[in-house]
């Protein structure tokens, strides 16, 4: 049996929009990751049955748009998948039943970046507490890079299809979304080799960066002469949203 050019295979898939229009009976629109095709065929043709007026967008990565070029050219096109966080929708070549499923019954099929993709993990993760792999994260993708028409007052429903993602991959797409956020530095300096030469240093970060998690206390001003060493830290600012604490004041009673 095929994985997805295969009518049972899509008739199963199909019970996503069935669940959908059950229960959330005001969706109009509905947002799907595509891939060969298979689940966005099959929820197409239970959203159309039941709603013939709703809308259904596919979303592909940039890094493999062979749907995408076929649902354009009107033939099936194959494209060779570059290296991609969304393997489990980088198909090579869409099936034949698929693509004309597709063509007949979705509204358009669009493309999110791989850095987008990367962002979408991040939010759902830091924002709705879910863990999604890169393909079930697109459709969301496409909400947060605005390559949808306008939906405003619409009833959306977007499909994330999966959360089987490595975990020192997801470690590395927080980290570098925190980064991209300001929300966490890396610094590599050299100093001297001396007693107070390290707080010195970290008491320079702590005056430069007011939201700078850890600080030290007022250290010896260092010398440059005498051996140096390399050092490299990491700091994690606060978040943006949370307020800053008030300093406690001195006390002026007699002691």
């Amino acid at each position: 049996m095929h994985a997805f050019d295969d009518e049972q295979v899509i008739a199963g898939q199909g019970t996503i929009g069935l669940e959908l229009l059950e229960q959330f009976p005001e969706v109009d629109t509905v947002v799907s990751p595509i891939g060969g095709g298979g689940l966005i065929s099959g929820i197409a043709l239970a959203i159309r049955d039941g709603k013939p007026q709703a809308r259904v967008y596919g979303v592909q990565t940039e890094a493999c748009p062979s749907m995408e070029k076929s649902f354009r050219s009107g033939t099936l096109v194959a494209d060779k998948p570059s290296p991609s966080i969304a393997e489990g929708i980088t198909v090579k070549t869409p099936g034949g039943i698929t693509v004309e499923l597709v063509r007949r019954l979705a509204d358009d099929v669009v493309l999110v970046s791989e850095s987008g993709i990367e962002g979408g993990i991040f939010r759902l993760l830091e924002t709705n507490k879910l863990v999604a792999e890169g393909a079930g994260a697109a459709a969301f993708t496409a909400l947060l890079e605005r390559r949808l028409p306008d939906l405003g007052g619409r009833h959306v429903a977007v499909i994330l299809s999966g959360g089987n993602i490595d975990l020192i991959m997801l470690s590395r797409i927080v980290e570098r979304a925190l980064a991209r956020h300001h929300r966490l530095t890396r610094l590599r300096v050299r100093i001297g080799d001396r007693a107070g030469s390290l707080a010195a240093a970290l008491a320079i970060v702590a005056r430069r960066s007011p939201r700078y998690s850890r600080r030290s206390p007022p250290p010896a001003t260092p010398t440059s002469s005498g051996p140096t060493c390399g050092c490299s830290g990491r700091g994690r600012s606060r978040s943006p949203h949370r307020a800053r604490r008030k300093q406690p004041q001195a006390s002026s009673r007699p002691t």
